[in-house]
């Protein structure tokens, strides 16, 4: 699958995923559980409901925002080979929007600002634990302009020919227009 197609396809869905941003020494934290078989099949037409679908069900989400990073972890009912998410992360000055993806050459992860301008920075980690079915990534908060909030949104794509999505702070699968964010998550 075509980065450009699952991104057209996230956006088409609104699976723009939140992730959280700097705090103190302590983290203040935001944990969603999200239905199992909430999975939609998705295209530029709208969403059909998947409940078998597994390596798009998110089952729960968890933002950590600390004075140093932003930490969403994601519990899948099963975790793919191959996947994306997708986040948006607000603050009170700035959008942005996050990239992460596995493929066959290992996991990655990028920022851009909700103008879609990349954001260079060091430090971002992105990772995931097969066997608990996670996927788990973390953004210094210096690259979101240490925000004292942060309102997150995250969410996951499998598929090739179709792709399956599921927004993780959704109850009932995605929105055409955007992902759902969380309340603000204050520095810790």
């Amino acid at each position: 699958m075509h980065a450009r197609t699952a991104v057209r396809a996230l956006t088409t869905v609104g699976i723009l995923v939140g992730l959280a941003l700097p705090g103190t020494s302590y983290a203040e934290a935001f944990k969603h559980a999200d239905p199992a078989k909430d999975v939609q099949s998705v295209d530029e037409t709208g969403g059909t409901d998947q409940p078998s679908n597994k390596t798009a069900d998110i089952t729960r989400a968890t933002f950590n925002h600390t004075n140093t990073q932003l930490k969403t972890s994601l519990k899948l009912r099963d975790l793919a080979k191959k996947w994306i998410v997708v986040s948006e992360i607000k603050t009170p000055d700035a959008s942005f929007v996050g990239f992460g993806s596995r493929t066959a050459s290992g996991t990655d992860f990028s920022l851009s600002k909700a103008s879609g301008k990349p954001v260079t920075c060091d430090g971002i980690t992105a990772s995931q634990d097969k066997t608990k079915h996670t996927i788990t990534f973390a953004i210094p908060t210096s690259c979101l302009g240490t925000p004292t909030w942060v309102k997150a949104g995250v969410g996951a794509v499998v598929g090739s020919s179709t792709l399956f999505a599921d927004d993780a702070l959704r109850k009932g699968g995605a929105s055409e227009n955007h992902l759902t964010l969380s309340p603000k998550i204050h520095r810790g």
